[in-house]
């Protein structure tokens, strides 16, 4: 992983503050929530759900807590069978885990999904980390916004809580496409 060492604490606290401004960081109290046209975010109960994935017109899954264990989420392309398109990211939500790797084809699939006609169910164990940090660099790749901008339009439609590694590594991902023009 990059050095994070360039981002400080004022940046961090003042995405903190965006994100929960009371100073707390309250849990959604739904399994999933629509975040943007055709996206959104969920917990493991809502990616396992597929009847009301249907129902919700979900075409596309990206599981951002693939996985085996008690902290991801057991589905894949075996569970969705035809019925939905399924993207797996096997993340840790740890300050530690590099989850950059993911933003550029997380954000295509995201971005070629609704072109296509689908919505897309973005989702990891509880819904506010791995899964808002995926949705957040999306709208900075594909919406060209801002990171606060970002966060805050995610955060109308849910509560999410992106831990101190993803938001460093949003910051430098943002001076990433800043620098190159994007």
């Amino acid at each position: 992983m990059a050095d994070l060492e360039d981002v400080t604490e004022e940046q961090l606290e003042a995405l903190r503050n965006i994100i929960s401004p009371n100073g707390i960081c309250e849990l959604p109290n739904t399994a999933l929530d629509v975040v943007l046209d055709k996206i959104l975010i969920g917990e493991k109960s809502a990616a396992l759900n597929k009847l009301s994935l249907k129902r919700l017109a979900v075409t596309h899954v990206v599981n951002c807590a693939h996985g085996e264990s008690r902290y991801h989420v057991t589905t894949g392309p075996q569970f969705y069978g035809d019925e939905f398109r399924y993207y797996g990211i096997e993340a840790t939500d740890v300050p530690s885990f590099d989850l950059t790797p993911h933003f550029r084809p997380a954000a295509k699939f995201i971005r070629d999904a609704i072109l296509g006609g689908g919505a897309v169910l973005v989702n990891c164990v509880e819904g506010v980390s791995r899964s808002a940090t995926i949705v957040i660099a999306y709208c900075m790749l594909e919406k060209r916004m801002s990171l606060p901008e970002a966060i805050t339009v995610i955060r109308k439609g849910r509560n999410i809580c992106p831990n101190d590694g993803f938001l460093k590594q949003l910051l430098r991902f943002e001076r990433q496409l800043q620098k190159s023009g994007q």
